[in-house]
């Protein structure tokens, strides 16, 4: 589903499975709804940039941090997996709720 378009490409949202094993050694499906940023730039080395910095990205893990779960290296463009904020951009939601 597209959700929007900024200055580097466009933003879709989509789903993530993956698997979850608990203490007991029992693996349980897991769905989480993602926003999936495609990001397309002219420049190989801004696209190289952006994958270097999204990889250290990866690590973070704050409550006021979008989360990354994942990044994708295409010839020409990076698709970051990113944590889906159910009231959008922040700047749009700071404008209607000043």
């Amino acid at each position: 589903m597209f959700l929007g378009e900024g200055q580097f490409g466009e933003v879709y949202k989509g789903k993530l499975i993956g698997n979850h094993e608990n203490n007991n050694g029992i693996s349980k499906q897991t769905l989480q709804h993602v926003a999936i940023k495609r990001i397309r730039h002219r420049q190989i080395s801004f696209v190289r940039e952006l994958y270097n910095e999204g990889e250290r990205m990866l690590n973070l893990d704050h409550p006021y941090i979008v989360k990354i779960f994942g990044i994708c290296k295409h010839e020409n463009s990076v698709s970051l997996i990113l944590e889906l904020c159910p009231y959008g951009a922040m700047n749009r939601w700071l404008r209607l709720n000043k």
